[in-house]
């Protein structure tokens, strides 16, 4: 029997217990999931743009033509072909929460008449169903929120001279 205790058997891992994978911490994940979001949204604006650029070149194109026709079918004069414009104005896409003054403040110049439903929906989708304070970590970082407050008292900046933005957060889409 002395010949056989030598021998080494082959490993069976099938036999030694499987180590379940930790899931994710719901927030992480919850946190994960919204940055994919965001890539998407500002993924959809750019394929906006594309498409608004391409529709424009399709008028200009479509006018060109119907002036070649007009030459070709023996038209001595030439009619003016009035090219529409198409005029969209895209929302810049800004990666929330907002993390410094200068990015606060440039968000407060791209909210506009034409971009404020864009932008209104946008904070409304990131707050959610919870309350202000505690989704606003969503819009703000923390260190945005502890420098700033509404009035601007108690030695903190004013939060209310970013009209646009404020009109933004509250919901008004009306300015």
């Amino acid at each position: 029997m002395t010949e056989y205790s030598n021998y080494n058997y082959p490993y069976d891992q099938s036999q030694e217990p499987q180590q379940e994978q930790q899931p994710q911490p719901i927030d992480k994940l919850i946190s994960t999931i919204r940055e994919e979001n965001e890539d998407l949204r500002g993924d959809i604006q750019s394929l906006r743009v594309e498409i608004s650029r391409l529709a424009d070149a399709i008028t200009n194109q479509t006018a060109f033509m119907q002036q070649y026709v007009n030459i070709e079918s023996g038209r001595t004069i030439m009619e003016p072909v009035e090219i529409p414009t198409v005029s969209i104005i895209e929302p810049i896409p800004v990666k929330f929460p907002i993390g410094c003054d200068s990015d606060l403040l440039c968000l407060n110049e791209y909210i506009t008449a034409d971009t404020r439903d864009y932008y209104v929906n946008r904070m409304k989708s990131i707050i959610g169903v919870g309350s202000l304070s505690r989704s606003l970590k969503g819009i703000l970082t923390a260190k945005l929120i502890m420098d700033y407050n509404l009035e601007g008292v108690n030695n903190k900046k004013e939060l209310r001279c970013f009209n646009n933005y404020i009109s933004a957060l509250f919901g008004d889409s009306n300015g």
